[in-house]
């Protein structure tokens, strides 16, 4: 994949972030209809369901000897109180930078699935120093970003990190280490128009987002590569507030990412919402 940002590239994971959300047998089958057809693959796909946090990822194998780490995100009905939730957050202390702050609630879902997530690599084929592409979706979003920076300092080389409608993950300094640890190129998070998740936490309590936001407009026919981690001329310019636009978190790369090519009965049962707890852990 291109060092740059490549349209390709990125809706090939938003596909595999919407397969997230369908049932683990449905993945491990690869037979979520659209979504898992638009992806090539070399190998068996290996699901994590964590139950009591109602928490999904997967890893899969891709053509090159590569890898793709996925995070399933927040289910639709229950984003606009997620949202609320996120902003009684504060930064809490992180293990990896003494000067770092992270929202607690997002580590403790990553270390969570991090064990299984690790041996399902292992199973696959893939240690450190293999190739891996991470990407998730609005909670998963954000568990793919401190995934795709722990990973890199376990020795896998991430190559390229695709996030859609992703929240503010950490502060200042965890923005800046991201950065300089995993180098802007590459790395793309990816906002659309006026999706509110990207607006929160706010920064107003310290949070700060990571490079490199790529902003699509309404109709996600036309995108803008924005500077830094808070572009005022990109999703920065819009109302955190506006719940009307819900819709737009739903929607990215042109697809509905939320396992609609899965049936009724091939969706993961995410009914009652995710169960991580936000803040300090």
């Amino acid at each position: 994949m291109a060092s740059g940002f490549d349209q390709k590239a990125a809706l090939q994971m938003a596909h595999l972030s919407s397969a997230a959300y369908c049932d683990s047998s449905v993945i491990q089958n690869w037979s979520c209809g659209a979504d898992c057809s638009a992806v090539s693959t070399s190998g068996p796909a290996l699901v994590t369901y964590l139950p009591s946090l109602n928490l999904q990822a997967y890893t899969v194998a891709l053509p090159g000897n590569e890898a793709a780490v996925v995070f399933r995100g927040t289910v639709a009905t229950s984003i606009k109180d997620w949202i609320l939730n996120l902003n009684v957050s504060k930064p809490a202390d992180y293990d990896k930078c003494s000067a770092c702050g992270v929202e607690g609630g997002f580590l403790h879902g990553w270390r969570s699935l991090e064990p299984s997530i690790l041996s399902n690599l292992q199973t696959l084929g893939f240690g450190p120093g293999s190739t891996l592409h991470v990407t998730g979706h609005s909670l998963g979003a954000a568990m793919a970003t401190l995934a795709a920076f722990e990973l890199h300092g376990k020795g896998y080389h991430v190559a390229t990190q695709y996030t859609f409608g992703q929240p503010r993950v950490g502060d200042k300094a965890f923005a800046n280490l991201f950065e300089s640890t995993l180098g802007a190129q590459g790395q793309f998070r990816v906002t659309h128009y006026h999706d509110p998740v990207p607006h929160v936490p706010l920064e107003d309590m310290g949070f700060y987002h990571t490079t490199t936001e790529v902003w699509y407009n309404e109709a996600n026919t036309q995108y803008t590569v924005c500077s830094g981690g808070e572009d005022p001329s990109c999703a920065d310019s819009t109302p955190w507030y506006d719940f009307w636009a819900v819709e737009d978190h739903l929607y990215y790369m042109g697809i509905k990412i939320d396992g609609a090519t899965c049936t009724s009965g091939e969706r993961a049962s995410v009914a009652a919402g995710e169960k991580v707890k936000l803040g300090p852990q």
